[in-house]
């Protein structure tokens, strides 16, 4: 029973194999002969076609890219569309970087256009679901401004962390709107901090340097930025004291006589200094009458003398 099978095995091999096949070929009739040849050579020959189709394109172009993002999840899928519903250009693994091809101003969408470079082999232009990026990186503003704003709101990232990107992203993008937003809401989060500090009774060594951080983020706004009534009215709260604060005492109020006298010392000394002898003793007489020791109006009237004195 086994030798059956082995010799049916065999005969099988025997029978599809590429030497059994040309002599069965060669034992048939000449016009049959020819058609299982030219059959045969179509078969070849569409096979190669196929099997070649690939060399024979050329390579996908290297697109211009706006910013990179690397693949968080385990696996996703470069689609051909963005809803999910296209055909699957290829699997990306965790860690895949892809280059963005599009400006982005939020990333609160489904999906985003990239394409996949490895070893410089370029992938065809194609989405991966936003969830599925992390690591957001361009050196457009607007694309840039969108992966920091995309960050305000995480729990892994505390105010001090964020206040830094902030000052990071308004050095590399000086000039720009974005930078402008990035400025102000650095000085506002420094003021925060400060007024927080303050409430918790820290000493002024504590939260004076935020104040400082919040000016010098405010120095660099534009003018026209600078000048508006938000920023005016932020300022103000700069140098408004902490809640609770005991406030500065108030100068004592000047009494009418006192006022009198000031005026009468300085009309004085206007007089001594333009050469008015005659204006400069007059008027630091009504001072002595006013205050009799004062000193500066017998000072005048001293000097007074000893210049007529000189002039004789």
């Amino acid at each position: 029973m086994e030798n059956r099978e082995q010799e049916a095995k065999q005969n099988l091999a025997s029978a599809i194999s590429p030497k059994n096949f040309l002599v069965q070929v060669a034992r048939l009739p000449l016009g049959p002969k020819l058609m299982v040849l030219a059959t045969f050579f179509i078969a070849v020959a569409i096979l190669t076609v196929v099997f070649t189709f690939d060399s024979l394109a050329p390579p996908e172009p290297l697109h211009s890219a706006v910013g990179s993002a690397v693949v968080q999840a385990e696996e996703t899928g470069l689609l051909s569309a963005a809803d999910g519903s296209g055909k699957e250009i290829t699997k990306l693994k965790k860690g895949s970087k892809v280059n963005l091809l599009d400006k982005l101003t939020s990333l609160d969408v489904p999906a985003v256009r990239v394409q996949f470079v490895n070893q410089g082999k370029n992938s065809k232009p194609g989405f991966v679901r936003t969830q599925d990026l992390g690591n957001w990186e361009s050196n457009d503003p607007v694309s840039e401004w969108a992966f920091l704003s995309a960050l305000r709101n995480r729990n892994d990232i505390s105010t001090e962390e964020f206040i830094t990107k902030l000052r990071s992203y308004s050095l590399r993008f000086p000039g720009t709107a974005e930078s402008e937003k990035a400025l102000l809401e650095r000085a506002g989060l420094h003021l925060k901090v400060a007024k927080g500090k303050q409430a918790a009774g820290k000493p002024k060594e504590e939260w004076e340097p935020d104040i400082a951080q919040a000016r010098e983020a405010v120095g660099g706004l534009s003018p026209a930025t600078a000048n508006s009534a938000d920023v005016v009215a932020m300022v103000k709260e700069f140098d408004a004291p902490p809640a609770g604060a005991a406030k500065p005492a108030e100068p004592p109020k000047e009494d009418a006589v006192s006022a009198q006298l000031r005026i009468l010392l300085r009309n004085a000394k206007v007089a001594w200094d333009s050469g008015d002898l005659n204006g400069c003793e007059s008027n630091a007489k009504k001072a002595l009458a006013l205050s009799p020791n004062n000193t500066a109006a017998r000072g005048f009237l001293y000097q007074v003398q000893k210049a007529r004195e000189a002039l004789k």
